[in-house]
């Protein structure tokens, strides 16, 4: 349940490095919660992996899921306001400083 909530709650926002950080962090901590394992214990995440017999995913699923979100919007026809927002072609005059990371590079990165 909580998995499900964070794969849908990561589709419309861009994952900067410590977002990633933390997803897997988060993957991590409920692996260890769920095998009990303390973390004053000292072992390695790859020993957790091994012992649940599990690969890290859920940084991959939530980026697979963007890609399909990706595809689905860019299908739709027209000027759809969602297609022009992913696009980044809204009109008007960007603020000052550096341009933030658009969607659309998040996507292709």
């Amino acid at each position: 349940m909580v998995c499900n909530h964070v794969r849908l709650s990561k589709l419309d926002t861009t994952l900067r490095k410590n977002e990633e950080t933390r997803l897997e962090d988060f993957e991590m901590k409920g692996l260890r919660k769920i095998l009990r394992v303390s973390w004053t214990a000292q072992k390695t995440n790859e020993w957790v992996l091994n012992k649940a017999g599990v690969k890290r995913e859920l940084l991959d699923t939530v980026k697979t899921r963007k890609l399909a979100y990706c595809g689905h919007i860019m299908r739709k026809p027209g000027n759809c306001l969602e297609k022009e927002i992913m696009q980044g072609t809204m009109p008007g005059v960007r603020r000052r400083g550096r341009p933030r990371t658009a969607w659309i590079d998040n996507i292709k990165s």
